[in-house]
Order: C-alpha cells, then sequence, then structure tokens
C-alpha cells in the first residue's frame, strides 16, 4: 500500500512516508496521560483541552521550580546563618567582645507570617486612632461653633436695640 497512510514505504521510494495525524496523536497520547488528562478527554473531549492541560502542566511545573528554588535558598540561608552563629567560636582573630550573630529561633516563613499579623495589628491600632482623632476634632469643632454662638448670642443680647 503506497498511499502513505501506514508506516509501510511505497515501493522504489527511498524517503520515508510522511507521518499521519493517527501517528502523531499516539505519539503524544502519553504526554497528556502523564498530564493527567483522561484517555476519554483525550480521544472524544473538546480539541481545545488538550490546550488547557498543557498550559496547566507547564503553570504547575513553573510552580515547582519556583518552590525548589525557594528551599534551596531558605536552606542556604539556614546554613548560612547556622555558620556565622559558630564562626566567631572558632575563630582566634575575632576582636574582644565581638558576639556572634544568633541562629533565628523560628523558621522564616514562621518569623515572617507572625511579622505581618504584627503589622497587620499595628495599622488596625493606627486606624482606630486616627479614627478617634478624627471624631475628637469633629466634636471639638462643634464644641468650638457653638460655643462661639452662644458668645455672639451673648454679646447681641447686651447691644441696646434701636427703636
Amino acid at each position: 500500500m503506497g498511499d502513505g497512510v501506514t508506516q509501510e514505504e511505497p515501493p522504489g521510494d527511498t524517503e520515508k512516508a510522511p507521518r499521519t495525524y493517527s501517528d502523531i496523536f499516539h505519539e503524544v497520547f502519553p504526554h497528556y496521560l502523564m498530564m493527567g488528562m483522561s484517555p476519554a478527554e483525550f480521544w472524544d473531549g473538546d480539541s481545545w483541552l488538550v490546550i488547557d492541560y498543557r498550559n496547566a502542566y507547564r503553570m504547575r511545573k513553573e510552580q515547582e521550580y519556583r518552590e525548589r528554588d525557594e528551599m534551596a535558598w531558605s536552606n542556604g540561608m539556614y546554613t548560612r546563618l547556622a555558620l556565622q552563629s559558630i564562626y566567631l567560636m572558632v575563630n582566634g582573630f575575632v576582636p574582644k567582645g565581638t558576639t556572634a550573630e544568633k541562629y533565628p529561633e523560628k523558621p522564616f516563613t514562621v518569623q515572617e507570617k507572625e511579622k505581618k499579623q504584627e503589622d497587620a495589628k499595628r495599622k488596625a491600632e493606627e486606624s482606630k486612632t486616627k479614627n478617634a482623632m478624627a471624631m475628637f476634632h469633629a466634636m471639638t469643632v462643634a464644641f468650638n461653633r457653638g460655643f462661639a454662638k452662644r458668645q455672639l448670642e451673648e454679646k447681641l443680647a447686651t447691644v441696646p436695640k434701636r427703636t
């Protein structure tokens, strides 16, 4: 069969027959299975679904790479801090009175979370303070207006009326 639909080569033709769509689909099928796509979705589902699976797979991989980078960076920082905390004890050329940097008592993520909570609490307190100050200012302005009005009324009461 020299129609190029199968893998057989046409008689007398030294070049390979072109790949068919079936061949291409069967070639990429395992890749999409690896991405989590079911056979029914691949063969019978919407044709755009493969693009969405591929994009989701790329995004997941990029996220994994970022997480690995962050993990490696954290490990490096912990190692650096551990070495810094003992460096002064083993180095004989450090001036007297120099103190070592203390190794963190909690992981960075816990420290960051606590710092964010403290910042949020501080901002809430600042907001309460600003609101209280604004309320006090408004009350002061209202009191001063009333006071000025009473003074004006008293002055007007003492002025003789013209007849």
